[in-house]
């Protein structure tokens, strides 16, 4: 069985060549949505937004003071159990 196809996805989904020559795009518009936190069991909301070329993809903690971006990149991974947490100046998603 190939990687990822046990999670219904298909061998095309992996690029077999590098980020930096495939052709990027962003979001034509801007997509909302909410939901019961898994963990939290809290409500909550996500707002996914088109980015400006070449910003790469991040957070915004809008329900924090100066609404922190939190780079959505592997140098942030906070290590945790059973879940990931991105980290940038001690606030996190």
């Amino acid at each position: 069985m190939e990687a990822g196809t046990q999670l219904g996805f298909t061998p095309q989904f992996f690029a077999s060549e590098p980020l930096a020559s495939r052709s990027r795009s962003t979001l034509a518009a801007t997509v909302t949505r909410s939901g019961i936190g898994l963990h939290t069991g809290t409500v909550t909301q996500v707002k996914l937004c088109p980015a400006l070329a070449g910003a790469g993809r991040y957070f915004v903690r809008v329900d924090l003071p100066n609404s922190p971006q939190i780079l959505a990149h592997v140098a942030s991974v906070r290590q945790t159990l059973l879940s990931t947490e991105l980290v940038n100046e001690g606030r996190l998603v």
